[in-house]
This record gives structure tokens, C-alpha cells and sequence, in this order.
């Protein structure tokens, strides 16, 4: 029988068949269903938004509100049209003539003539509705609304050509690929000629606006005692300046930040204050203007800009951000595993930049300890090798005592002929630590210890580092999680590979040793 054929005035028409029927009803079903899905996560996800918006600004607050509304709205419109489209499809009989419009492609038959099974005489392309998709990340997520405008750009048609859109869709649930978190945002093209599908769109969502706004580099802002402070040059010559208390708005992507108070157009700030070195001092990490980028297919991708900072000897110190804001990256080349695109490093007041692979490998073999969220033990090998594993490397002797040692630091003496698949999950972290220990190095680097960690595990775990860091060690802590930051001394905000912060701990948190904690 035949199922399909061509018609000039419509395009593409079905003739239906119980087959096609099904199909069709199956298809529709499931689209309601989706529909129904997306409006139950965005009512989540939006109570979520909005509760984040009323802590920071109550204005934009109502106006997520009112763009939640509409979205809502939109979404009840597009399950009455499904669920019309449905009963559409439930009354016909077998026979008529289903057309399928707005769809372009390679046609192989003429028409009228009837599509032989199995041969391949049609290749479709729905061009009636294209849309572009983007990743956003977690950090940004939340000030996406529906309905937003975009500004499009075409790899195909060059950067100068600026095109219009809008928000239409934000899937509620996250993907995540390497630690990254994203969210998939969709956004109307609104019928731009010469677009095809699968071309490569460059998305920019205005998220907010600020007229005539006064800015500065995001590196001025001094955060202390929960207030923001700007420093104004007074004298350039002589080096001087006095600090100011400033209220800030909106923060762009190029590491400029909004001044709404405390500032007047065309005063000179600090952005970073360098240290004199011939003074008799000696930083033990000490960066400046740091950057990095990632080229893939001949296309760069900036993932740290113009970094600046430095740690001291025996401070704990937390590097705070969400995914993809670059924290990570910045630890594994304060750590040795990554090296910089640009920039100053250096490491005990040696530049680093001609440090050689092998010299780079023993630095981290004795002056680095890692500690990471997945442990990275070896399996059915027992706890007391693997402390040992690092010494193996190293020039020095009584491994044995040693690895006892630093196991007995973390309280772990009575597990030394466990094997790791036979402790818990807090035990293979303080496990870990006592690997980082066991070579006596100038830091240690914490990344996400307590990730994969019960709370209770992960308290045994933030008191063990604080109570290294009592006795002298340097700990430099990664995570995202800001309960977690707090039981450092400092916090270091990054956001968009720029660091936005710079602040004390006033209310430090103290985690307490847990009950299995033996000593």
C-alpha cells in the first residue's frame, strides 16, 4: 500500500495507515509527556532562582517573577496544542491525507509516484522552526530567564554580523562532563536567512543592563570584614593611596565589575600590589598576572586571565568557585600538572617558567601533596603501602616509619595491613592525606576532599587538615561549596577564571575529630 507521496502545493503527505496512526499517537503522547516533565522541573527550578534573586537584589527578583509567569504560560500553551494535535490524530480514519509541511531536502521520486520499500527516495530536513542550543554553566544559570535576548553570531557568516533572538526553553536537568556542570539553554533564531542546520552559533544572552555605568578592573575589588573596598591612587609617583568603601552592581565576563557608590569617573585604582623583593621576603606561591588557554582545532579558548596572588607559608587557604570557573586549572598549575600560557609562577621565590618536565615531576614528588575527591588508591593494596608508594620515588630512607608516622597523624595506625577495599570511604580520604604527608611537603592541595564523603566523614576529614595546618603545614583547599571554605583562613573567589575575591575568614568553622579518629 502506498504511505507516502509528494504533492506541490503542501510538500510532503502522508496517507495514513493503523501503522502510521500509532506512530503518530505514540509520537504526540510522548511530546505531551515532555511537555508535562518540563513544566514540573521549571516550577523546581524557578521556587530555586528565585530564592537566590531575593537574597541579592529584590528588583530583579520581581522581574524573574514576572518572566516565570510568562514561561509558565508558554509551556501551558504548547501542552493544549500537543494535546489538540492528538485528538487530531485520533480522528482520522485510514486513508486520508496527513501533510507534513515546512520541510525541505533531496527528493529522488516525482511526483505522484509511489516510493518503492527499502530503496531511499527522500532525505527531509525540518527547516520550519531552527533553533540554536548552548551549554551555560551552573555559575550562570541562574540569571537565565526565558525570553531573554540574544545576539547570535555565525562562524559562517563572520563576527561582524550581529543577529537577534530570544530565550525559548532551559532544560531543568544538568548534564556534566569532566566536573562541569551545565545546563542546555535553547534560543530562537527567528528566521535568519542563510541558516542551516548544524551551523556553529555563537550565543551572548543579555541577562542584565546597566546605562552610563561606572567600572573597574574585577581585580580592584578588596573584599574584607563582608565589605568592598576600592583603593585610589593618590600620588602615582610616590606609590600612595587610600581605600574607599564601594557598593557594586552587575560583574561582565571581561573582568569588569559595576561601581554603583564610593567612586567618581576618572580616578585611578589599584589592581595589584606587587610585592618589593628586596625586602627579605619570601612567599611561598607568589603569581602574577596569570593566564591560560586551551586551543582546540586552532581555536583558543581563555580559561584563567590575569591572575594574581600569593600564599604565604603555613596559611590555609580556600580557592572557592563554581564548575568551569577555573579553580581547578589554577590548582593544577600551582601544583605542576598544567603549565601556564603567560604570566609569573613562582614557587619558594624561584620562577618556575624554565623548570624542566623531570625537575617538575620531583617537585611534585617532594614539595607537593595531593589530596583528591576520588582518593586514587591502589586497589587490593593495603593502606600501609599505599602511604609508602611516594617514598618509593624519593631519596628517603625508613619508608616503614615513615608511612606508620603519617598514618598515626591521621589516625589511622590500627588499619596499616587493611587492604583499601576493606575501609570506608572516609578512610580511604584520610588515607590519601597520609600520602600527601608522608613526603614532609611545602603544601598540600586539597581538591574537593569531601566530595564523595558522608558529612560526618567529611568533618573527620576538614579536622584532620586544620589540625596539619595548626602544626604548621600549608594547605591550599578546592571546592565550590562554601560551608566547606569556611573551614579555611582565607578564601581566595574565583568566577570566570578571574579571581573577585580576596577575604579573611572572620567566622571560621571548626570541625570537630570524629569518634573512629584513633591516635
Amino acid at each position: 500500500m502506498e504511505t507516502l507521496r509528494l504533492r506541490q502545493d503542501v510538500g510532503l503527505i502522508f496517507i495514513v495507515t493503523e501503522e502510521l496512526k500509532v506512530h503518530l499517537l505514540a509520537e504526540f503522547q510522548a511530546a505531551a509527556d515532555d511537555v508535562q516533565q518540563q513544566i514540573d522541573q521549571f516550577d523546581f527550578r524557578a521556587r530555586h532562582a528565585l530564592a537566590e534573586l531575593q537574597r541579592a537584589d529584590l528588583n530583579r527578583a520581581m522581574q524573574a517573577r514576572q518572566q516565570i509567569d510568562t514561561e509558565k504560560r508558554r509551556l501551558e500553551a504548547i501542552k493544549l496544542e500537543v494535546q489538540d494535535r492528538k485528538k487530531e490524530i485520533d480522528g482520522l480514519t485510514i486513508g486520508d491525507e496527513y501533510p507534513r509541511g515546512n520541510i525541505e531536502g533531496v527528493v529522488d521520486v516525482k511526483l505522484g509516484e509511489q516510493a518503492q520499500m527499502g530503496v531511499e527516495a527522500i532525505k527531509l530536513q525540518n527547516v520550519g522552526d531552527l533553533h540554536a542550543e548552548a551549554d551555560v554553566s551552573e555559575a550562570d544559570i541562574v540569571a537565565v530567564m526565558p525570553n531573554q535576548s540574544i545576539d547570535y553570531t555565525f562562524d559562517a557568516l563572520g563576527p561582524d554580523q550581529h543577529f537577534a533572538g530570544s530565550v525559548l526553553t532551559i532544560n531543568p536537568a544538568s548534564t556534566v562532563i569532566s566536573g562541569v556542570v551545565d545546563y542546555k539553554v535553547t534560543g530562537s533564531l527567528n528566521n535568519i536567512p542563510g541558516i542551516k542546520p548544524g551551523m556553529t552559533a555563537n550565543m551572548t544572552i543579555l541577562v542584565a543592563t546597566s546605562s552610563n555605568a561606572l567600572v573597574v578592573p574585577s581585580s580592584a575589588i578588596v573584599n574584607r570584614d563582608g565589605k568592598k573596598y576600592v583603593r585610589v591612587i593618590d600620588d602615582p609617583k610616590k606609590k600612595t593611596y587610600h581605600e574607599v568603601e564601594v557598593t557594586t552592581g552587575l560583574e561582565a565576563d571581561a573582568g569588569l565589575t559595576e561601581i554603583k557608590s564610593g567612586l567618581t569617573e576618572g580616578q585611578s585604582v589599584v589592581t595589584f600590589i606587587k610585592k618589593d623583593l628586596s625586602k627579605k621576603h619570601m612567599s611561598l606561591i607568589d603569581v602574577q598576572n596569570l593566564k591560560k588557554d586551551y586551543t582546540n582545532d586552532g581555536a583558543a579558548t581563555a580559561v584563567l586571565h590575569d591572575v594574581n596572588l600569593t600564599v604565604e607559608k603555613g596559611e590555609f587557604v580556600a580557592i572557592m568557585g563554581p564548575s568551569g570557573s577555573g579553580k581547578s586549572t589554577l590548582m593544577h598549575i600551582l601544583s605542576f600538572l598544567d603549565r601556564p600560557t603567560a604570566g609569573t609562577y613562582k614557587f619558594e621565590n624561584v620562577d618556575t617558567k624554565d623548570f624542566s618536565k623531570d625537575y617538575l615531576a620531583k617537585l611534585r614528588n617532594e614539595r607537593i601533596g595531593f589530596v583528591f575527591q576520588s582518593f586514587n588508591l591502589l586497589a587490593r593494596t593495603t593502606v600501609l603501602d599505599n602511604v609508602k608508594l611516594p617514598l618509593v620515588y624519593s631519596a628517603k630512607k625508613n619508608h616503614d616509619d615513615l608511612a606508620k608516622k603519617a598514618l598515626l597523624d591521621v589516625g589511622l595506625s590500627h588499619r596499616l595491613n587493611y587492604f583499601t577495599n576493606q575501609i570506608s570511604g572516609g578512610e580511604k580520604q584520610r588515607v590519601a592525606i597520609a600520602r600527601a604527608l608522608v613526603c614532609d611537603p611545602a603544601v598540600i592541595f586539597a581538591d574537593e576532599p569531601t566530595g564523595n564523603l558522608d558529612s560526618k566523614s567529611g568533618n573527620t576529614v576538614l579536622n584532620i587538615l586544620q589540625e596539619l595546618n595548626n602544626k604548621g603545614h600549608t594547605i591550599i583547599l578546592v571546592t565550590h561549596e562554601m560551608d566547606t571554605a569556611n573551614h579555611a583562613k582565607r578564601i581566595i573567589r574565583i568566577r570566570d577564571g578571574s579571581i573577585i575575591g580576596d577575604e579573611k575568614v572572620i567566622k571560621r568553622t571548626i570541625a570537630t575529630a570524629g569518634s573512629d579518629l584513633k591516635k
